[in-house]
Order: structure tokens, then C-alpha cells, then sequence
């Protein structure tokens, strides 16, 4: 026979709670051999309190264990042991939100635990864990709870080194959805919200989470530039608003437009260009040979160009057509673009030339103090209209010859009264509306008797004069100067 001797090996464990852990490899083993053993890695007491393994210690001591700091190793048996599986209370965290809710999630450890209000995990004492919370619980479409800070820590993903117990509180705060937005959205222009800006087409919406009770800055540009000839401006917010800048209170959920209205640029251009005339846009009228105006998108505009252009002396540009059709000089077109108008002109030369029966009037030799003097009908002054359009007259005394004309005579003063008209005996003069200036006055349906305006071509205009000597003036010859002015009427 052949005989080996043998040795027990016994295990224990220490350190845990009413519940002793699981141990496996208690038995006899032949002298210089191997026990394998194992303990559990962690064991649980019946209040729920978990124990986790620290190290093998044997008795006697001194036992070869191949790892003593893992739950499962090898000893070498010489001699009998007991193997005692020391174990230490471990740290309970536990991660909650708060307020409590089930929506959205919490992940420790790297284990997700979706629509859970709280998570409870045990670890040993001195290891290192992390955890998280989602960031936007969402409890409708327009209200959620949005994470806060940590009741120990900022940051919604968190790492510690668990020594004891740990309450890890995700706080929240309830929040309202708020959505802001250009209409229409062009890639232009900023939306700028609590002094973050957005540019381009950034700008066009806003979508976020504000905590109840907070306030919010927000503006938007007032006017965008879409092209050269096309802006959009800020017209008021969809709630009645007027101001593009304004301060929001979230106390609901909030849906704001910011409602831009188009411009385009009308562009009115004279063919030639020429300075002379008017153009007038929506009411605005300017001089020179072009024009613009900003104008409201779908508004109705009445644009216009003067008839007849007189440049200089002598040349007329006359207004013949517009560039899209059309011969009146004033249009009416609704704004759907960018617009220019051409109004086409054709140039002539205007002809004035009058002629005069006489140009003198001789008033006789002597007249006493403010004693009046009317022409005759032989003295009368016949004018014909030699020129290419009818025309206008105008009277002016361009030297008095020491003397001034006036309303009333008086020391060196005299009056001077004209009538134009077709009568073949002398006129009855009006002292307010006929007697002429050292200013010129052009003739009216009033001013200057019934003619002297619009004469036709080929057509005669009679001139007839009163005098009325100064009240007190220096005896002698005089020669008074009356100025004729000639202007063409314009159709």
C-alpha cells in the first residue's frame, strides 16, 4: 500500500451581515497540493445592506494563497487551514430626481435606467462611480423639467469617489417651450435671445426651454437686405407688438412671430436723361432725371413725370411713352418686384418770337400831379404770337427812370396799369389786380385783365396802359422802361 497524508481545509467569513456570503472549496487535500477556493463577490443582509469581499486571510496564518485580494484563488495546503473570506460593508448611492419624475433617464455606472425617478446601487467603499441624468424630461409638448445642477455639483454628468453612503440629488426646474421665428424666414438679418445672436439663416428660428418665472431678452433686426432692390422690415410681433427689441416673462409656453413685411426698390428713369421736369413717386415729388422709392410689396402707387421738359431757352423734351406701354404721363401699377420705369421723351426746339405795333407810347408833354393818362384806341399796342406754342405775358417796370411804380402815387411814385384783351376800346382798369411791379407778374384769367395767357400761335393780343402821375416829383422829361416777358405755354 501506498499511503499520502492529507490536510482539511475549512472556510469562513468575517465582516458581513446576517446573511453569511457563499464559500466554495472546503475539503481534504493531499499534503503539497492545491485547494482551489471562492467566495462571494459581494453578499446582501436581509435589510438589504450589501457586503462586498476585501481579502483571504488564513489560520493559521501564513497560508500560500496565490491572490489573497481576489474572491477566487488557490492556496497550498502543508498543513490543515482555515480560510476566512473577510468582507466590509459597502457605500449605497443612490441617484434621484428632484422634483420626483418618471420621464427621461438615469445612467450609473454605465448602466441606463430609462423612465425612472431614482436609482439605488451599492459599491465598495473607495471605488470611483459615475453617474448622469438626461437633461430635458419632457412631460408635454410644451413643458418639461430641465436639469439644474447636482445638490453637490454642477455639471449633468457627474464622477465621485463613493466612501460612504451618497444622496446624489438631480435638481430641476419645470420650463416652458418657447419657439421664436422670422416670417417670412429670409437667410438674412438676426434674431439675438438673452445676448446670444443668430445670424443668416440661423436667424430664422429660435427653439428652447425657459424656466418658469424667468425673463428673456429678444430682438430681431428692423430691416434685412435681401438684394440691391429687395428689404424686409420689421413690421410687429404676432401678439400686437410694435418694438423689434422686448423682454418675455415665461410663465407658458410661448410662440412668438416676428412678421416682416417687402419692400422693393421702383426705380423711375427719364429717356434721355435729361435734369429738367419732375417724377414723382407715391406722392413724392423730386426734380432731376431720375428717381426711387422704397416701396411696400402688393401696395397700389401712382407714379408720374412731368409732361414737358423746358431746357434752357429754347429746347422742350416732351413726354411720348413709357418703356412698358402706356402714353398717359401718369400710371398706377401695384408692387409685386423690383421695378424701373423708363419714361421715354422726344426733344424739339421751341420757337418765341412775338411782334409789336409799336413800342413806345408817348404820353403827351406836361401832366400835373396825379392826373391819369389812358391809351387811346390808336395808342393801344397789338402783339402777335410768332412763336411755335401759345404763350404767356408777363409785365415788369424795369426803370423808373428815378421813379418807382406802385399801388398808390405818391412823391415819386407813380402807378402803371396794363389790360390785355381783344376789346377795341379802352378797358376799365382794376387798381388792385392790374397795375404792374418792379417785379415781374404773369398774366391770369385775373391779373391783368381776361388775356395775356395762353395766346395761340398766330394769334393778336391787345396791350392797353393807364398812367397816373406821382404825387410830387422833380419837373422834366422821363422814360419809363415796362419789360414784356414771353414764356411758352406748355400743353
Amino acid at each position: 500500500w501506498h499511503w499520502g497524508t492529507q490536510y482539511r481545509v475549512e472556510l469562513a467569513g468575517t465582516g458581513f451581515g446576517d446573511i453569511p456570503p457563499a464559500l466554495s472549496g472546503a475539503g481534504w487535500y493531499f499534503a503539497d497540493s492545491t485547494a482551489e477556493i471562492s467566495a462571494a463577490e459581494s453578499t446582501a443582509a436581509g435589510d438589504g445592506t450589501r457586503y462586498f469581499f476585501r481579502s483571504w486571510r488564513t489560520i493559521p496564518g501564513g497560508g500560500a494563497l496565490a491572490d489573497s485580494l481576489s474572491a477566487t484563488t488557490e492556496l497550498s495546503v502543508d498543513t490543515s487551514y482555515i480560510a476566512v473570506a473577510n468582507y466590509r460593508r459597502g457605500a449605497r448611492l443612490l441617484v434621484r430626481k428632484s422634483p420626483p419624475h418618471f420621464a427621461g433617464w438615469i445612467m450609473v455606472g454605465g448602466a441606463l435606467y430609462p423612465d425612472a425617478d431614482s436609482v439605488v446601487a451599492w459599491y465598495p467603499a473607495g471605488d470611483t462611480v459615475s453617474f448622469a441624468v438626461s437633461g430635458v424630461d419632457t412631460l408635454s409638448p410644451d413643458s418639461a423639467f430641465v436639469f439644474r445642477r447636482w445638490n453637490f455639483a454642477d455639471g449633468d454628468t457627474v464622477e465621485t469617489v463613493l466612501m460612504d453612503d451618497f444622496d446624489a440629488a438631480a435638481e430641476y426646474d419645470l420650463a416652458f417651450r418657447t419657439v421664436i421665428v422670422r416670417i417670412p424666414a429670409e437667410p438674412v438679418g438676426t434674431l439675438v435671445v438673452d445676448g446670444e445672436t443668430f445670424v443668416g439663416a440661423g436667424s430664422g428660428r429660435f427653439e428652447g426651454w425657459w424656466f418658469a418665472g424667468s425673463e428673456h431678452s429678444v430682438s430681431v433686426s428692423a430691416r434685412d437686405s435681401v438684394s440691391s432692390c429687395q428689404e424686409s422690415a420689421f413690421q410687429r410681433w404676432s401678439d400686437g407688438a410694435t418694438s423689434p427689441s422686448r423682454t418675455i416673462l415665461a410663465d407658458s409656453p410661448e410662440s412668438l412671430s416676428a412678421l416682416y413685411w417687402t419692400r422693393y426698390l421702383v426705380q423711375v428713369v427719364k429717356n434721355p436723361r435729361e435734369p429738367y421736369g419732375w417724377i414723382e413717386i407715391a406722392g413724392e415729388r423730386t426734380s432731376g432725371d431720375s428717381a426711387s422709392a422704397w416701396l411696400w410689396q402688393d401696395s397700389t402707387v401712382a407714379i408720374s413725370v412731368s409732361g414737358h421738359d423746358i431746357a434752357g431757352l429754347c429746347s422742350l423734351y416732351t413726354f411720348s411713352n413709357w418703356s412698358g406701354g402706356g402714353t398717359d404721363s401718369s400710371l398706377t401699377i401695384t408692387i409685386a418686384a423690383c421695378t424701373t420705369l423708363v419714361a421715354n421723351y422726344s426733344g424739339d426746339t421751341v420757337h418765341l418770337e412775338i411782334s409789336l405795333s409799336t413800342n413806345a407810347w408817348d404820353i403827351g408833354d406836361t401832366l400835373s400831379p396825379e392826373q391819369t393818362r389812358t391809351m387811346t384806341s390808336a395808342e393801344r399796342i397789338v402783339i402777335t404770337n410768332n412763336s411755335s406754342l401759345p404763350v404767356d405775358f408777363g409785365l415788369q417796370v424795369g426803370d423808373g427812370d428815378g421813379l418807382v411804380p406802385g399801388y398808390l402815387v405818391g412823391p415819386g411814385q407813380f402807378v402803371l396799369r396794363a389790360v390785355f384783351g381783344d376789346m377795341e376800346t379802352p378797358p376799365e382798369f382794376s387798381p388792385g389786380r392790374d397795375f404792374v411791379k418792379s417785379a415781374v407778374v404773369w398774366s391770369t384769367d385775373d391779373i391783368f385783365g381776361a388775356g395775356g395767357h395762353e395766346v395761340p400761335v398766330g394769334e393778336t393780343e391787345k396791350l392797353w396802359l393807364q398812367f397816373i402821375a406821382p404825387a410830387d416829383a422833380p419837373s422834366g422829361s422821363y422814360t419809363i422802361t415796362l419789360v414784356l416777358w414771353v414764356r411758352a405755354r406748355l400743353p
